[in-house]
């Protein structure tokens, strides 16, 4: 059964002496197994919650900051070609009841059937 690292500097790992120092340098660690046993594993020691890096957070806000102005300017543009719809129903709709109340001979039933066509 091995033990874990002393706060004398040393431990034992399957016949081999490890100074502290040493041990960390090959990201060795302690463990309490479910036995109660201890062993020396490799692994992580640290905080693991330390923040991101300030370039790479930069990097991510800068990334969300990107796509939010797209989603803004997709909704603009939903909005814009909606009203324009609007615009050209009604158009559509004036040409159609003009070209009702106009007798075929009129002069300006040229002009109007071009207003519709371009509407549409």
């Amino acid at each position: 059964m091995s033990e874990p690292p002393s706060d004398s500097g040393s431990s034992e790992n399957n016949g081999t002496e490890l100074v502290k120092s040493e041990a960390q340098e090959r990201n060795l660690t302690s463990v309490i197994m479910g036995s109660g046993d201890a062993r020396t594993v490799p692994g992580f020691q640290g905080d693991i919650s330390e923040p991101m890096q300030t370039d790479e957070r930069s990097s991510l806000e800068q990334q969300i900051q990107d796509v939010q102005k797209l989603e803004n300017l997709e909704v603009m543009a939903g909005g814009v070609a909606h009203d324009l719809n609007n615009i050209l129903m009604s158009i559509l709709g004036n040409a159609d009841l003009a070209l009702n109340e106009l007798a075929l001979s009129a002069p300006a039933r040229r002009n109007i059937e071009e207003i519709g066509n371009g509407a549409k």
